[in-house]
Parts: structure tokens; C-alpha cells; sequence
């Protein structure tokens, strides 16, 4: 049986027996990955830099402490308010807002549109959305859309823990990406707008806690 890609190696380095080309092939695919990490690595990098502090002044400094009040579970829109702080750099979080999104640079980010909304309010009053569009494409934050069966079964979630609507979407999407590992907020992140939310994690009982909801390279 042939292989073109082996026959495609044989070529390139002839006299190598077939255990050997397939060796070859699997460092040459091991290197294209790292070149491909590093060059996400470093686009995704650029981009945080980029638009750092892209909205200054249109939040204001107390939007988020204004959004907990207004909502006291607010702070577990994790992924809204570490933008909302990355993107306002009067905001007294900006900096360990860009910190945090910096540390999990290689992960994939993510979240729930309802979390999305929430950074696009204000962008949106001010006539401003494509700046974030942009900021959230060149970040590659992906928007986890909910299947069509979300309505009821969100509806069970708020019956049977009582929780916001919004903790309730995220709960939701954790269970969506099947989630395996437990997330913490870093240490030197004491001050960010969050507080516990435990959010259970269907398929295998675990725990995301004060997270930013993010669609991780282990969440596959």
C-alpha cells in the first residue's frame, strides 16, 4: 500500500528505511506546530499590546465597581470584566486585567454572548463596537454560542440552584465544553471584581473558580 506522504518523504531523503521517514515526518510535523504556537504566541501578543487601553474613557474608572453594585454577582462574569478593565486603562484593574489575559496568552478564550454584550454596552452607546470587534478578532475571543435547547434548560438550572440567569449561562456553557480542569485566579490578581462562583462542570464534577470563563487548549 502507498503512502503519498511517505512516498512524498522517500523522495526528500531517499536511502531512509520506512520507520525512519516516519520519524522524519513526525519531527517535521512536530516542528511545524511549535512554529505555528510561536507565531500565534506572538500575533496574539502584539494584538494585547495593540489595543491595550483602546477605550480609555469610555467606561470610566468605576464602571465595574458601578456593575458589581448594580448586579452583586456581577464579578462572575469573568471574561466581561477582565476585558471591560483590559480595555478602560483609567480603570484601577487595567493592569492586572492585561496581566491575567497575558499569563493564559497561549489558551483559547471564550465566552457566552451574553457575557459578550456586556463589554459591547458601552462601545455601542458611544457608537464605538468595531473597535471592540477588532480588538476581540486580533485577540481571537471566541464567541460559544448556546445550542437551540438552551431556553429549558436553563430554566431548570435557575429553578434548582437559584442562581442569576447569567451565573445560570455560565454554568451552561461549562457544561457545553465538558470542562476537566479547575481554574483559579491568580494570586497577584487579589483585587479583580470576582467572587466565588462554583460552577459545576457536568461531565466530570469539577470545579471552575473565580475564572474568566475561557475555552482552554484542555477543554477540547
Amino acid at each position: 500500500m502507498t503512502s503519498p506522504p511517505l512516498d512524498e518523504a522517500a523522495r526528500r531523503w531517499p536511502g531512509l528505511s520506512r520507520s525512519q521517514l516516519l520519524v522524519r515526518l513526525a519531527l517535521e510535523g512536530y516542528r511545524s506546530a511549535q512554529r505555528a504556537h510561536e507565531e500565534r504566541h506572538r500575533r496574539r501578543l502584539a494584538a494585547l499590546r495593540k489595543h491595550s487601553g483602546a477605550l480609555s474613557g469610555a467606561y470610566g474608572p468605576d464602571y465595574l465597581q458601578q456593575m458589581c453594585e448594580e448586579w452583586p454577582a456581577a464579578d462572575a462574569r469573568g471574561m466581561a470584566s477582565v476585558l471591560i478593565a483590559y480595555l478602560e486603562g483609567e480603570d484601577v484593574h487595567h493592569e492586572a486585567g492585561e496581566a491575567l489575559l497575558a499569563r493564559e496568552i497561549d489558551d483559547d478564550f471564550g465566552a457566552n454572548p451574553l457575557t459578550l454584550a456586556e463589554v459591547f454596552v458601552v462601545p455601542a452607546r458611544d457608537d464605538r463596537p468595531d473597535e471592540v470587534r477588532l480588538t476581540l478578532r486580533e485577540l481571537e475571543v471566541e464567541a460559544l454560542p448556546f445550542p437551540g435547547d438552551t431556553a429549558v434548560k436553563l430554566a431548570l438550572l435557575r429553578s434548582e440552584t437559584g442562581l442569576k440567569m447569567h451565573d445560570c449561562c455560565v454554568l451552561q456553557q461549562g457544561r457545553l465544553l465538558a470542562c476537566r480542569a479547575a481554574v483559579e485566579t491568580p494570586p497577584d490578581v487579589p483585587d479583580m471584581p470576582y467572587r466565588p462562583l462554583l460552577v459545576a462542570a457536568a461531565t466530570e464534577g469539577r470545579l471552575i473558580d473565580r475564572a474568566p470563563l475561557r475555552r482552554c487548549r484542555w477543554l477540547q
